[in-house]
């Protein structure tokens, strides 16, 4: 047999006690089971009743134990304080003795651990000695004899401790046994809820059935404190209050027939109306990043919360009133709180509240957009195409190759370019947004379609071509300019500019005019210019002259107005050098 009896502030099961001061023999605990206890017994109590072995009472317990079963019957008295100055003592008075007729005791020891020199302050009976008496002082081990014990028999075991203080650990050894104590269910922490904060009523009834159904053969009775449940005194009414939150309640079951009783603890605890609250651990995300979602409430409250529209799923929350989701982002999602409840330990709601509480966690809001609109630009032109967005993001886009580039958004204004080759040849070229990115990790992305085109045109050429090489003063001369369709073509006649010419559909222009004096005169190409967007112009190049002269003249005159039949006669014509009249 090995069983431990401990005297403390602890939980009690399996002993018996009238409702005094268990330091006289008539008031003894009775032992039915194994177990710790406590009591508010203290001093000698009303009488002086060892003696034996050299020693008095001065702090005293008195047990009594019934043998249930025969066998042999020892013990460990063991101090909680092993400090060798501590020392206890007992005496043995049995068989079947009364306590107005107990005799001389059976055994007793009354050795002082220190004086003795012993190695622990440990006393009590085992097989491994013959005395049946040791002490007091120096004298002994602070071991005596084991019983040996018959089935009905009775023991009384005074236990006193004449130097320190604290309680003890009584450890039974032997084969004999104890008649069983009655059983003492543990129920917990009971809950009630209260708008007063920390104060609530508790119908301690209810709790009886709960701790031992068989309430005809036992009675059971409830106290604030172990020593009044071993006392079995100042028992509380069935209709309670709590002081403090939460209080400890000592519930005693005693045997109605053997008077054995066992004692077990539970808490009454006291718990505002739930109410919880939930909050996200970032308001975005990005896919794959590790986000938490954490419930804050009443400790111990049953919450019933949805996932985005899915179905109702239930979480309790911790000692400390949280409970933590922790997510791996794949989209946006929503936790939405639905009711709060406190259940005891049947889960019998004892009071709910529905909650409206919401958290959620999105993808973030990046963006980028091209701001340049569609341009045309002229050959040869260097061009930069303006992208807007998030600051500090980065840009993924296709060149007109279909190549993938990236560019860097300022992180203070988003802004970013692109710079468009001057060496493109004219053309359409097409520059498409694909993504936009965050730099951290794992970096939110958001797919982009933007585009813009920019038109490469060519750049205009005119060319100029002779007509008439000569003319006369007076007749009018021609000069052909060829080129661009629309353009405008800056040109000089003579070094002095010349209005500006636009050349039709056609793409050639006449330049037909009087040259007003004679002399070579010289048409010079200056520049083109195109009509269409974005008027792209160059420089030009090419000249025709043209030589104006006088028209000829031409006299005839005669010197022989009159001649005769087949005279002679002379007609002079002059004029203009080498013209043919």
């Amino acid at each position: 047999m090995r069983k431990f009896l401990t005297i403390s502030l602890l939980v009690l099961f399996g002993y018996l006690a009238n409702a005094q001061q268990p330091n006289d023999c008539v008031n003894a605990i009775t032992v039915c089971g194994n177990g710790t206890f406590t009591s508010n017994a203290s001093g000698i109590g009303n009488v002086q009743e060892v003696s034996g072995c050299g020693g008095l009472e001065h702090n005293s317990i008195w047990l009594k134990i019934n043998i249930a079963t025969s066998g042999t019957l020892g013990f460990h008295i063991k101090p909680l304080d092993p400090s060798i100055l501590v020392d206890y003592d007992f005496w043995v008075y049995g068989p079947n003795r009364t306590c107005s007729s107990l005799g001389s005791p059976i055994r007793c020891a009354t050795t002082n651990p220190q004086l003795a020199g012993q190695a622990n302050n440990h006393t009590g009976m085992y097989a491994s000695t013959t005395a049946t008496q040791v002490g007091p002082g120096a004298n002994g081990d602070g071991y005596v004899r084991w019983l040996n014990v018959t089935a009905g028999q009775s023991y009384y075991i005074a236990i006193d401790r004449p130097v320190g203080d604290g309680g003890f650990e009584l450890e039974w050894i032997g084969t004999a046994t104890f008649p069983t104590a009655p059983q003492a269910n543990p129920i917990g922490e009971r809950r009630t809820c209260s708008n007063t904060p920390g104060v609530g009523l508790f119908d301690l009834n209810s709790y009886r059935s709960l701790i031992n159904p068989d309430l005809t053969n036992n009675t059971i009775t409830f106290h604030t404190t172990l020593a009044n449940a071993v006392d079995q005194v100042l028992p509380l009414p069935n209709i309670i209050s709590n002081s403090p939150n939460p209080q400890q309640i000592f519930a005693r079951v005693t045997d109605n027939v053997t008077k054995c009783y066992s004692v077990v603890d539970f808490t009454l605890k006291v718990y505002p109306i739930p109410n919880a609250t939930i909050t996200a651990s970032t308001p975005t995300a990005c896919l794959g990043e590790q986000v938490t979602f954490t419930i804050n409430g009443i400790p111990n409250a049953i919450i019933d919360y949805r996932v985005n529209a899915g179905p109702i799923q239930t979480v309790t929350l911790d000692a400390s009133g949280t409970h933590p989701f922790l997510e791996t982002f794949t989209g946006p999602i929503t936790y939405t709180l639905v009711e709060g409840r406190i259940v005891d330990s049947s889960n019998t709601v004892i009071c709910s509240q529905l909650l409206t509480s919401q958290a959620t966690i999105g993808s973030p809001t990046i963006t980028a957009d091209i701001t340049t609109a569609d341009t045309p630009i002229c050959e040869g032109s260097g061009f930069t195409i303006d992208v807007q967005g998030t600051p500090g993001t980065v840009v993924t886009y296709t060149n007109p190759a279909g190549v993938q580039q990236t560019l860097p958004l300022n992180t203070t204004t988003g802004n970013g370019t692109i710079t468009v080759p001057n060496n493109l040849t004219p053309g359409t070229y097409t520059y498409t947004l694909v993504k936009v990115s965050t730099t951290g990790t794992p970096p939110c992305e958001q797919n982009l379609t933007d585009s813009v085109i920019i038109t490469v045109r060519p750049m205009p050429t005119a060319t100029i071509h002779q007509v008439d090489a000569q003319v006369c003063l007076g007749n009018p001369s021609r000069v052909k300019i060829t080129g661009e369709p629309n353009a405008n073509v800056d040109f000089m006649l003579d070094g002095a500019a010349q209005p500006q010419i636009s050349i039709p559909a056609s793409g050639e222009y006449i330049i037909q005019e009087i040259l007003l004096t004679p002399g070579t005169h010289t048409y010079t190409l200056v520049s083109i210019t195109s009509s269409i967007a974005p008027m792209c112009t160059q420089p030009a190049t090419g000249t025709v002259s043209i030589e104006v002269t006088n028209a000829p003249t031409a006299t005839i005159s005669t010197s022989t107005p009159v001649i005769c039949e087949n005279g002679t006669g002379t007609v002079t014509i002059t004029g203009t050098l080498n013209s043919q009249v």
